[in-house]
């Protein structure tokens, strides 16, 4: 049986095995698409997001797309607009920011354990 390369043995793969790497495309194709809006000065809400939210609706077949943020300014938009009324179940081991939005909306966060056995709340 061969030692590890990790206990001193000769490493399987000498460069090194990529798990996950990005294969992006040519930088000269990305600044094309960037460099309008740093020449309008708008980084944020500009015709690229709209593009995205466009292509997004085209995708998935819906009418409505909204980009944000990050997924706690989504959270508090989707519960603004579902309107729900109570208390939120949530998984007691949470990041902060899903009560964040429960309570953003005027909603009592309600934290509770999953099953064992089954992961279920």
């Amino acid at each position: 049986m061969r030692t590890p390369a990790i206990r001193g043995g000769s490493p399987l793969f000498p460069e090194g095995l990529q798990f996950a790497r990005p294969t992006p495309p040519a930088l000269a194709s990305v600044m094309a698409r960037v460099a309008p809006s740093y020449d309008r000065g708008i980084l944020t809400n500009g015709p690229l997001v709209r593009e995205l939210e466009e292509q997004i609706a085209r995708r998935l077949g819906c009418r409505h797309v909204v980009a944000v943020s990050s997924c706690t300014a989504g959270l508090m938009l989707a519960l603004r607009a579902v309107e729900p009324a109570g208390p939120v179940v949530l998984p007691s081991f949470t990041f902060a920011a899903s009560a964040h939005a429960v309570a953003w909306n005027g909603l009592e966060p309600r934290f509770v354990e999953c099953h064992p056995s089954t992961f279920q709340l």
